[in-house]
């Protein structure tokens, strides 16, 4: 009765819980003893995490409900929204060709010979305007903008549809590690992950993983079947990624096919310990996922994390992690997971609508690239269908990391054999140089999804068919088992428009409640 002990198989480690009642002569007693055991490697004391928001102007004028969105980007971003590639004569055409005018690569220059459709229908797309029929889609200026910094979002789907075909694009498992996902979010709907070897609710560990009734996933802060978040940290990170799209409400998400594993290891505070990462980390590798997204970390640099993310290595999966918010150079401050050198570790750093690095972000030649991190619209706690709830402008590098997750997704849905490393070098190589992030990232440059897809193209250019001609055979598909039903989801009707733009905007959230950022280490003492 003193302990618990949880084997994690992935890792090959094993987690001790001491009840609440053994004190620290006891604990000190139980470690010296453990250490002394011939098959064990080393024993750390677990430790701390909190949610960690940026105390910067950038922050504090981004929190806001996705109705105060309104003022902010009439004035700042929005006027130029639909002047994208607009001007005329000589101007337009240098844009577009100066976007790939350095160093160009032999598999360039021999793609231009062999399949000359591509670059005509990068060019095509890199003039795309139209956007989804999602109202608040025109607020999210990090995927559409007439700014350096945006991702070129809907110009990454227009590319996709015209030469490879966004009905062809397979299903993605993206696991958001975090403080679980709004189940009950109409704009989640058949987009979150779910367990197929799982029945719910019928006290059985049906598939034998260790976890009673993990159908949606799982709460390790709380051990307990349902992920669902009271905080909305997680929920934001799980829109960027996933939220539905062209469904004519609220704002849109960058993988269609991507389904969100939700797995919470941060509880209702923001609150939870590094084990319970790990144990979400090793339950996402077992169960499949691809992907993940990890708005987390802190300045220990922990074994059994480090273990860890070496598992997830070896599993193929890609870690997308945030650089983190405290505005130091890595080098002198490392913040972890971030700052690990491994093949399947993206670091992200957060950029601001002008293409500068914003002031909270970390930064530093371990941080790989920069993305959209200030004011980003997203999902939040939908409340049951309550007004004015269920969307959130937030900032930070937790907010970046899912955006680079998101698009990591959407190349895998395109070409499901992409290796963990495959899909880093894409996302490295393909984001776009800014001046002023020069020697602040590894890539001195920020995401860009067109130019990620185009590269991923341009990769596999030798095996992928020219449209309208023979067709790239798909992967054969598993025969699919019988699924068990999803359980009715309970919440209320859902809103086909979001609320009138009167009054009642500036109320959406109160600016009382609990909100999300990254999260870091506590220092010891």
């Amino acid at each position: 009765g003193v302990y618990n002990l949880k084997w994690l198989p992935s890792f090959h480690q094993e987690i001790l819980e001491l009840d609440d009642d053994v004190d620290e002569q006891e604990t000190e007693s139980i470690l010296e003893s453990l250490s002394k055991v011939q098959h064990i490697k080393y024993v750390e004391v677990d430790q701390k995490v909190s949610l960690n928001l940026p105390q910067t102007k950038e922050r504090d004028s981004g929190s806001q409900p996705v109705g105060h969105l309104k003022d902010f980007l009439s004035l700042n971003l929005l006027k130029d929204l639909f002047s994208f590639n607009t001007k005329k004569g000589n101007e337009t055409q240098t844009q577009s060709k100066n976007l790939f005018s350095s160093e160009e690569t032999a598999k360039e220059r021999r793609l231009q010979q062999i399949d000359p459709l591509l670059q005509h229908l990068f060019r095509e797309a890199s003039l795309h305007k139209t956007l989804p029929d999602d109202p608040f889609f025109q607020y999210q200026w990090h995927f559409f903008n007439s700014s350096s910094s945006d991702i070129r979002l809907p110009q990454a789907w227009k590319l996709t549809d015209d030469f490879w075909g966004l009905s062809r694009l397979q299903e993605v498992v993206v696991a958001v590690i975090d403080t679980g996902v709004d189940l009950t979010h109409p704009e989640l709907e058949g987009q979150l992950w779910f367990n197929k070897g799982e029945i719910p609710g019928d006290g059985i560990d049906n598939d034998r993983n260790g976890f009673v009734d993990d159908y949606w996933g799982w709460d390790f802060a709380e051990d307990s079947p349902s992920p669902q978040d009271r905080n909305g940290h997680g929920t934001h990170c799980a829109g960027s990624i996933a939220s539905l799209t062209n469904n004519g409400m609220g704002v849109g998400g960058i993988c269609g096919t991507a389904k969100v594993m939700a797995l919470k290891f941060l509880d209702q505070n923001g609150e939870g310990m590094v084990s319970d990462a790990i144990t979400a980390l090793d339950y996402a590798v077992r169960m499949g996922a691809q992907v993940s997204s990890n708005s987390w970390g802190g300045g220990s640099d922990m074994r059994s994390l480090r273990d860890a993310v070496e598992a997830a290595q070896r599993a193929n999966m890609l870690m997308v992690v945030a650089a983190g918010n405290s505005g130091h150079n890595s080098a002198n401050v490392p913040y972890y997971p971030a700052h690990y050198d491994m093949n399947n570790i993206v670091s992200v750093a957060s950029v601001t609508d002008k293409g500068v690095l914003a002031s909270h972000s970390n930064y530093g030649q371990s941080v790989s690239l920069c993305a959209p991190g200030t004011r980003l619209a997203s999902l939040w706690l939908w409340e049951g269908g309550k007004p004015n709830t269920g969307y959130w402008m937030e900032s930070g590098t937790s907010m970046a990391a899912p955006l680079v997750a998101g698009v990591a997704a959407l190349l895998k849905a395109i070409d499901p054999s992409l290796s963990a490393a495959e899909m880093r070098i894409i996302l490295l190589r393909s984001s776009r140089k800014l001046t002023p992030l020069n020697g602040k990232v590894a890539t001195s440059a920020t995401l860009d999804a067109l130019q990620a897809v185009r590269l991923l193209f341009l990769e596999r250019a030798s095996s992928l068919p020219v449209p309208g001609q023979t067709q790239m055979p798909v992967q054969p598909q598993q025969p699919q088992e019988q699924i068990q039903q999803q359980p009715q989801q309970q919440q209320q009707a859902v809103p086909t428009q979001p609320p009138a733009q009167n009054s009642a905007w500036g109320d959406w959230y109160d600016s009382s409640q609990q909100r999300g950022g990254d999260t870091s280490f506590a220092q010891p003492g």
